[in-house]
């Protein structure tokens, strides 16, 4: 996501943002944002590829509220793929594609501490931040008003995520790790699941200080057509 700040950055927002910046750089290492810009005679400049490579709920609040939508040009904004805006219908995608990204990140953030920054999948190491995902129960197309709350959401490693995400593995109202019977029925004893997954049934998952909502967890088994209750 990148987004320009060049020609919409009036006096106010200019020295809002150089504050931003200051008070970023001040931070511990694992707070710090990712930020690129560049500051020449204390003014903000694009040159030598300059931008947002992370946008945060403030920062976003620094550059979109108060109307600062108006005086923002389409040519500013660029999706992932790097294809300019168009119109003010591609314009307002760009935006509302910004919202979505900053509200996933603050989701996947707050799930991640619920578990206290660990893999909550039983056994599993995993307990660097970079390594984890905030991962939804109900997915967050699924359902508007789940997306905010952290009793839908899991935090695993990369791998036990996409194993969940594809319905390998579910939980039942015990909080227990259930093998999706489809999966472990046809693969052999060397297979991932046989090795890394079936020893783990029947184990809770890791302890959370709020456990996931049980009305999410049934939401998934009717999602990958499993139910560990039957």
């Amino acid at each position: 996501m990148y987004v320009s700040v060049a020609h919409f950055c009036t006096p106010i927002l200019h020295y809002t943002l150089i504050t931003y910046y200051e008070n970023n750089n001040c931070k511990d290492k694992g707070d710090k944002k990712a930020i690129f810009y560049c500051q020449r005679q204390n003014d903000l400049k694009t040159v030598q590829g300059a931008y947002f490579s992370k946008v945060d709920n403030e920062l976003f609040n620094i550059l979109f509220e108060d109307n600062k939508i108006s005086r923002i040009k389409e040519s500013n904004f660029t999706y992932d793929s790097g294809v300019e805006s168009e119109n003010n219908e591609s314009n307002s995608e760009s935006i509302r594609e910004i919202k979505v990204r900053v509200g996933q990140q603050k989701f996947s953030r707050q799930v991640k501490e619920n578990f206290n920054f660990e893999c909550c999948f039983p056994d599993c190491r995993f307990n660097e931040e970079r390594h984890l995902v905030g991962a939804h129960i109900v997915r967050w197309s699924d359902n508007v008003q789940t997306r905010k709350d952290v009793r839908n959401g899991l935090s695993l490693c990369k791998l036990h995520d996409a194993d969940f995400e594809l319905g390998v593995f579910t939980l039942d109202r015990q909080y227990r790790i259930r093998v999706n019977k489809k999966y472990f029925e046809t693969e052999d004893e060397s297979s991932w699941v046989s090795t890394n997954l079936l020893p783990c049934e029947y184990k809770k998952i890791k302890k959370c200080r709020e456990l996931p909502a049980i009305e999410y967890i049934k939401g998934h088994w009717d999602r990958i057509d499993f139910s560990p209750d039957t």
